[in-house]
C-alpha cells in the first residue's frame, strides 16, 4: 500500500528521479504479494535500490486510503502495462524450453544405452557427436546474451552456458567409451600379436609337429591381413584415434566436465536439473528491469575447467598399449622371417631322420624274410620249441611292421615325399608265415598230448578229454598238410608224421587208455585182470599207459575189456548213490513256533521239498538196485533204499499226526471239553506227549536225514495216529450227541461247533456264535446287565438283533440251573423254544393292537416283524371284506384306502426316526406298494370273488384255528398261516429282527407260488436262472415271509456224501429251510 501511495505521489508530480518497481507493483495489484522485487532464486537483485514503505509512509498524507478512486485506477493501470509486456519474454522462455529433453531421464537412458552397446562403429560415435554439436549450435543461436524488452531486459549468458555444458557432459562420456573401447582393441590385438609371434618362432621336435607349424605359417599372413584391417579399416584403431585427437577437439576448447561418464543425472551440471524460468531485476540505467538464470554458471565452469584434458589424453600404461599395437607390423615382419628359417632347417633335419628310420624298418622286413625262407626248409619234430618261437617272432615283428609302416609312410606325406608301400609285400609273407606257424603250433599241440598220454598217471586222465585232443591234432596235421606250399617236402613230411602217430593213438592205444584209466578199478578188478592176461600187471597211483604199453597190453585187450567195463558201470553206480546221499546233507526241516504253545511244527514248504527229493531218490536207488551191474554194490544200494522207505513212512505219520494235532490241540487245551470227553482227553494227552518229544529231538538237530530218522519215531507216530483215529471217533460222537439235541448244530461245521461247547462255563462267551444258530438274533440280555440281578445272575431274559430291537422273553432261560449247567445246547433248546412263543406272544398283540389305533402309530408301536407281517394279514382280511362288501366295486374304494394309508406312510418317513424305525419304514413301504398295486390289478381285471385265481395267486395271511403238530408254539391253537393258492405253511415264528425286504415283482410272486406249492406237497424247489438275478435272495425272502429259519450252503465239488447226510439231518430234525446255492457244479 505504500508502494502504490508514493508511486501515484511521483506519477502525479511527474518526478524523473525515482525508480519504478514495476514488478513489486505487478505482484501487489496481481495479489501475488506486497514485498520487495526477488529474483528467481528468491534473493533481492544485486545493485537495485530497496523500496522503503516506512519512509514513504513518511511522505504521504495519512488521508490517502487503498479503496481511494485514484489508487485502485492506478492498480488497474499497472496490471494492464505488466500484462501488455509479458509476451515478449514468454516467446524467449519458449524457445529455451525445447532444450529441456537434454535433462530428461529418456535422454539420459539413451546415452547410458549408447554407451553400453558392445555393436557401434566409430562411425556411430562421430554421427552422435554430430547431433550434439548441432545441438550446440542451436543453444547458441536461440537468443544473444542480453535479450531487452519495452519492460524488461532478460540476460541469457547463464541458461545458455548451462545447456552447452550439459552437451559438453554427453559429448565426455561419448570420448571417453570410445578411448576405452579403443584401448580394449588394442590391448586384444596385443595379444594376438604376441601369441602369432611365439608360434611363429616354435621349434617342431617331429615330423608332425613340423607340418602342423607349417600349416600354421601358411595361415599367418590371412590372420595377419584381418589384424591389420581390425588396425587401419573405416571402423579400426587408427581411425578411433583420429577422432579421439581431431574430431573431439571442439570438446578440448570447451570446459572439460569432472568424472562422470556413463551415469549421467539432470542435476550433474549445474546443481538444479533443468535451467531456471529466470527472474528480472532492473537494468542499469533504464526503466526495465534485467531476468537473471538462476544461480549462475560460472561454478560449472570452474569445476569443468580444474580437471586435466583426460577425454583424449592417454596415461603412461595406456600410451604403452597404443605404442605397442602400433609397433606390431615391424616386429610381426621381422619373427616371420625367423620362423620361416627355423622351419627350412628343421624340415632338413627331420627328413635325415626319415632316412635312417626307413633303412631300419627294411632291415627288419629283411630279416623276416630269412627266417621265413629258414621255416620253409625246417622238418625236424623234435625241433617243434625253436620252430615255434621263430614263427611267433616273424608273426609279432610283422604285425608290429605294420603299424611301422603305416608312421613311416604318414611322415613321407607330412614331408611332402611320395610314400612307400610297404604293406603289401609285409600282408604277402604274413600270409606265406600263416600254415608254418599253424603247422608248428599243432606239432608243440601234439608233442604236448602226446607226453600227457603216455606219461601221465592214469588215474590223472580223462579218456574223453584225450580222445578230442587226438582228433584234434589229427585235423590239424591233415589241414597243415593241405595248405603247405608243395615245394616245403620237411614241414609237408613232419605233417604226415603227426597225422600217423595221432592215428595210431586213436585207434590202438586210446581203447587201452579208456579201459585202464578207469577209477572204478579195485584191487579186485586188477587181481581179475591178471588172471585173464597171465602176467602181474602195475596199478600203483604213478602207472600210465606207456608202462601198459611196454607189457604188451594192447594185445591183450580183448581180455580185460569186459573186467573193466564191469568197473566202469558199478563205479557210476557207486558215484549216483553217493550224490543221492550229498544231495541230502543241506537239506532241513522247516520248523515254526506254533500259536505260544511251546512246541514247533513242521511247514508245508518243507514239507514239498524233502517228498519232491524221497519221490526221485527211492525211483533211483530202486532203478539202481535192479541194475545187473550193482551186484558188489547191493547192501549199500539195499541199506539206502531202506533209509529213504523209512523218511518216507516217518514224513507221511508225521504230516498225519501235525494235521490231526493242530485240530485237536485247541479243542483240548478247554478244560469243558476235557471234562467232557475225558477218555479222549486223556489219549490226546498221550498224543501230545509223544509230538512234544519228537519236536525237541528236531529241533536240537533240523538236518532232514537225521531228524526225520529218531530213534522209534516211526513206531511212536504210528501209535499217536491209532490214539488219534480213536480220539476222532470219539469226538464225532459226541458231536453228535449234541447235535442231536439241538438239531441247528448240524448247520455248524466241527471246529465251530467244538468252539461253542468249549465255552460252556461261560455262557456270555456263547454270544458271538448265536448269528450262526438263529436268524435274526445276535445277541442275548442277560439279567445281571439288564435289570439290575446279581453279578452271578446270567438268566436269559430278552433276546436282541443287530440293529438293536429287543425282545422279552416269555420264558426265562437259567443257563445255570442244574439241569442246564455245563450243557450248551440244552438251554439253546429252551432259548428256541422260548424265541418262538415270545414272536407269538407279539404277534398276538399287535393282532389285538391294530383296530385300536392308527396305523402310523401302530407300526412305531411294535416289533418290526409284527408290524410287516400282521399288515399283511389286515390287508388280506380287508381286501376279502371288501370284496364281499361290494365286489370289484369295493376294491376299487380300498383301493383308495390303500393310496392314502401309503401316503402316510411316506409322510411318517420324512419326519424324524431314529435308523432302526427308517429300516422298518423302509421294508413296509416296499410291502405296502406291492400290496396296493395287487389291488390295482384286482380292479383293472375285474376281480370280484374271493375265489377268484388273481386273488388266490397271492400270499396271503390268517390268524386261524390251527395247532402245530408238532406242539412247538404253545398251547393256544390260533396261529398265523401264510396261504397261496391252494397251499399253506404254518407260520414259523423264527425271530427276524428288523430286515429289509427285497422288491417284489411278478417273477417273485411266481417263485413263491411255485416253492409254497412244492413244500406243501412235501417237494423242494429248483429256481434257476442267469447269475445276480435273485435266485438265492428270493428264496430267502420266502423263509422271512414265513418266518423259517434258512440255511444257506454254497455249494462245491468238494461236497461229499457224509456232509449232505449230516445236512439233512439237520433238516429233518430242526424244521428249518436250506437253500442249496449253485447246487449245479
Amino acid at each position: 500500500e505504500a508502494a502504490l501511495v508514493r508511486c501515484a505521489q511521483a506519477v502525479l508530480e511527474g518526478g524523473e528521479g525515482i525508480a519504478r518497481p514495476e514488478a513489486e507493483i505487478a505482484k501487489y495489484v496481481t495479489g501475488d504479494g506486497a514485498g520487495g522485487a526477488e529474483g528467481a532464486d528468491g534473493g533481492s537483485a544485486d545493485g537495485d535500490r530497496q523500496f522503503d514503505p516506512d519512509a514513504a509512509r513518511a511522505r504521504v498524507l495519512a488521508s490517502v486510503a487503498p479503496s481511494d478512486e485514484r489508487v485502485v485506477a492506478l492498480r488497474r493501470t499497472a496490471a494492464d502495462v505488466v500484462a501488455a509486456n509479458a509476451s515478449g519474454p514468454e516467446r524467449l522462455r519458449r524457445r529455451f524450453q525445447r532444450f529441456e529433453a537434454l535433462f530428461s531421464p529418456a535422454e539420459k537412458q539413451r546415452l547410458v544405452s549408447f554407451c553400453l552397446g558392445r555393436s557401434n562403429h566409430v562411425k556411430h560415435f562421430l554421427a552422435e557427436l554430430a547431433r550434439l554439436r548441432r545441438i550446440d549450435l542451436a543453444i547458441q543461436g536461440t537468443a544473444s546474451d542480453l535479450e531487452t524488452f519495452r519492460l524488461v531486459q532478460v540476460d541469457c549468458s547463464a541458461i545458455k552456458a548451462a545447456l552447452r555444458a550439459r552437451v559438453r557432459l554427453h559429448a565426455a562420456a561419448l570420448g571417453r567409451t570410445l578411448k576405452a573401447r579403443t584401448l580394449s582393441i588394442c590391448a586384444t590385438l596385443n595379444d594376438r600379436y604376441e601369441y602369432l609371434r611365439k608360434r611363429l618362432l616354435f621349434k617342431p621336435r617331429d615330423s608332425e609337429e613340423l607340418v602342423e607349424h607349417a600349416a600354421f605359417v601358411r595361415s599367418v599372413p590371412e590372420e595377419l591381413l584381418e589384424l591389420a584391417n581390425r588396425f587401419n579399416g573405416p571402423g579400426g584403431v587408427s581411425r578411433a584415434l583420429s577422432v579421439l585427437y581431431g574430431e573431439f577437439a571442439l570438446h578440448e576448447a570447451l570446459p572439460a566436465m569432472d568424472g562422470h561418464t556413463a551415469a549421467l543425472g539432470p542435476a550433474e551440471a549445474d546443481g538444479s536439473g533443468a535451467p531456471s524460468r529466470g527472474g528480472s531485476r532492473a537494468a542499469p540505467g533504464s526503466r526495465a528491469g534485467t531476468a537473471s538464470a538462476p544461480g549462475t554458471s560460472a561454478g560449472a565452469a570452474r569445476r569443468a575447467a580444474s580437471s586435466a584434458d583426460d577425454l583424449v589424453t592417454l596415461n603412461g600404461s595406456q600410451l604403452a598399449v597404443v605404442k605397442e599395437a602400433l609397433q606390431w607390423p615391424v616386429r610381426i615382419r621381422e619373427a616371420r622371417a625367423v620362423g620361416q628359417e627355423t622351419l627350412e632347417a628343421e624340415k632338413r633335419g627331420q627328413l635325415r631322420k626319415l632316412e635312417v628310420h626307413v633303412s631300419d624298418f627294411e632291415t627288419t622286413l629283411a630279416q623276416c624274410r630269412e627266417k621265413l625262407d629258414a621255416l620253409r626248409a625246417e622238418g625236424a619234430l623234435e625241433k617243434f620249441a625253436a620252430a615255434l618261437r621263430v614263427a611267433k617272432d616273424v608273426h609279432a615283428t610283422l604285425e608290429a611292421s605294420l603299424d611301422r609302416a603305416e608312421e613311416l609312410n604318414k611322415e613321407q606325406e607330412l614331408l611332402e615325399l611320395e610314400p612307400k608301400d610297404w604293406a603289401t609285400p609285409i600282408g604277402e609273407m604274413l600270409e606265406e608265415l600263416g600254415p608254418f606257424e599253424r603247422l608248428w603250433e599243432g606239432a608243440a599241440g601234439f608233442m604236448e598230448h602226446q607226453l600227457d598220454w603216455y606219461g601221465k598217471p592214469l588215474l590223472e586222465i580223462d579218456p574223453e578229454e584225450a580222445d578230442k585232443n587226438g582228433e584234434a591234432c589229427k585235423g590239424a596235421a591233415v589241414r597243415s598238410a593241405k595248405e603247405l606250399p608243395e615245394d616245403c617236402e620237411a614241414p609237408r613230411a613232419m605233417a604226415n608224421q603227426i597225422r600217423a602217430k595221432a592215428q595210431h593213438f586213436l585207434t590202438t592205444d586210446l581203447p587201452l587208455l579208456v579201459l585202464l584209466a578207469n577209477p572204478g578199478l579195485k584191487r579186485r578188478h586188477w587181481e581179475e585182470m591178471e588172471e585173464s592176461v597171465g602176467f602181474k600187471l602195475p596199478h600203483n597211483a604213478r602207472t600210465n599207459l606207456g608202462d601198459m604199453l611196454k607189457l604188451g597190453l594192447e594185445e591183450r585187450v580183448a581180455n580185460i575189456e569186459d573186467t573193466c567195463v564191469m568197473a566202469s558201470k558199478e563205479h557210476s553206480l557207486e558215484k549216483a548213490l553217493e550224490k543221492m546221499q550229498a544231495d541230502w546233507e543241506p537239506v532241513e526241516l522247516d520248523l515254526k513256533s506254533h500259536k505260544g504253545t511251546g512246541t514247533y511244527i513242521l511247514s508245508g514248504a518243507s514239507v514239498d521239498e524233502v517228498q519232491a527229493l524221497l519221490d526221485d531218490h527211492i525211483v533211483k536207488a530202486q532203478t539202481m538196485g535192479a541194475s545187473r551191474f550193482a551186484q558188489a554194490l547191493i547192501g549199500r544200494i539195499k541199506e539206502w533204499v531202506d533209509a529213504l522207505t523209512l523218511i518216507q513212512n516217518v514224513l507221511d505219520g508225521w504230516v498225519k499226526v501235525q494235521t490231526s494235532w493242530l485240530y485237536l490241540e485247541p479243542i483240548f487245551s478247554s478244560d469243558d471239553i476235557m471234562q467232557q470227553m475225558p477218555e479222549e482227553g486223556r489219549r490226546f494227552r498221550t498224543v501230545d506227549t509223544t509230538w512234544r518229544d519228537l519236536m525237541r529231538g528236531a529241533v536240537s538237530d533240523p538236518a532232514a536225514l537225521r531228524a526225520l530218522r529218531q530213534e522209534g519215531m516211526e513206531e511212536r507216530l504210528r501209535q499217536a495216529n491209532e490214539l488219534l483215529d480213536l480220539i476222532g471217533k470219539g469226538l464225532n460222537s459226541y458231536l453228535e450227541t449234541k447235535r442231536l439235541y439241538f438239531p441247528r448244530f448240524f448247520f455248524l461245521a466241527n471246529d465251530g461247533l467244538l468252539e461253542i461247547l468249549s465255552q460252556t462255563k461261560d455262557p456270555t462267551r456263547v454270544q458271538k456264535h448265536l448269528s450262526k444258530c438263529f436268524e435274526g438274533l445276535s445277541k442275548i440280555a442277560f439279567r445281571r446287565d439288564e435289570d439290575g440281578g446279581a453279578p452271578e445272575d446270567l438268566t436269559i431274559i430278552r433276546i436282541m438283533s443287530d440293529d438293536g430291537e429287543r425282545v422279552d422273553l416269555v420264558e426265562f432261560i437259567d443257563p445255570n440251573a442244574p439241569a442246564n449247567k455245563g450243557n450248551v445246547e440244552v438251554w439253546l433248546e429252551k432259548l428256541l423254544q422260548s424265541m418262538r412263543l415270545s414272536v407269538k406272544r407279539f404277534v398276538k398283540l399287535s393282532i389285538d393292537d391294530y383296530p385300536k389305533r392308527s396305523r402310523v402309530d401302530w407300526v412305531l408301536s411294535h416289533p418290526a416283524q409284527a408290524v410287516l407281517n400282521i399288515s399283511q394279514l389286515y390287508w388280506t382280511t380287508e381286501v376279502e371284506e371288501a370284496m364281499r362288501r361290494g365286489g370289484n366295486a369295493g376294491l376299487a374304494e380300498y383301493e383308495r384306502k390303500l393310496d392314502s394309508q401309503l401316503m402316510d406312510i411316506v409322510q411318517k418317513v420324512r419326519g424324524d426316526l431314529n435308523k432302526s424305525q427308517r429300516v422298518l419304514l423302509g421294508a413296509l413301504t416296499v410291502i405296502d406298494v406291492h400290496a396296493r398295486d395287487v389291488v390295482h390289478d384286482m380292479v383293472r381285471n375285474g376281480v370280484k370273488e374271493v375265489s377268484d385265481f388273481d386273488w388266490m395267486a397271492q400270499l396271503r395271511y390268517y390268524w386261524i384255528e390251527q395247532a402245530d403238530e408238532y406242539d412247538r408254539y404253545g398251547k393256544d391253537p390260533m396261529n398265523l398261516v401264510p396261504r397261496i393258492i391252494n397251499s399253506s405253511k404254518m407260520y414259523g415264528y423264527e425271530y427276524l429282527g428288523n430286515s429289509s425286504r427285497l422288491v417284489i415283482t411278478p417273477l417273485t410272486d411266481r417263485c413263491y407260488r411255485t416253492l409254497v406249492g412244492a413244500v406243501h406237497l412235501g417237494y423242494g424247489g429248483a429256481p434257476e436262472g442267469p447269475a445276480g438275478t435273485g435266485k438265492t435272495e428270493t428264496t430267502k425272502d420266502l423263509a422271512k415271509a414265513v418266518a423259517i429259519f434258512c440255511v444257506v450252503y454254497n455249494c462245491s465239488d468238494q461236497l461229499g456224501v457224509q456232509e449232505m447226510a449230516k445236512f439233512f439231518k439237520g433238516l429233518a430234525s430242526s424244521g428249518a429251510w436250506a437253500c442249496f446255492d449253485e447246487f449245479n457244479r
